[in-house]
């Protein structure tokens, strides 16, 4: 086992109950896209707690391929988030 997996098994270990099959996301979201200055395209989280931002960044054919990329994750990451009772989708906005 090298470092990158036995640090990959502590952080899973750390999101999923013991006991539990699958693990629970990090963050509840819901994540946006959002551009920064110089068009940096980056997926955010609406949850404060951490005021995550994951930049996208890669081999695009275009900044509107990097735009379509980013919505799809976050359209993943919005579609694998447990339901809130009383959380509106960013669909339904």
């Amino acid at each position: 086992m090298n470092d990158s997996s036995s640090r990959a098994d502590v952080q899973t270990s750390a999101i999923a109950p013991a006991g539990v099959g699958h693990a629970l996301p990090p963050d509840p979201g819901p994540w946006l896209v959002n551009v920064w200055p110089g068009q940096k395209v980056v997926l955010q989280s609406d949850c404060f707690e951490h005021d995550v931002a994951l930049i996208i960044d890669g081999d695009f054919g275009s900044y509107e391929d990097k735009l379509a990329y980013a919505n799809a994750m976050a359209a993943w990451m919005n579609s694998n988030l447990p339901a809130a009772p009383n959380r509106l989708s960013p669909a339904s906005t």
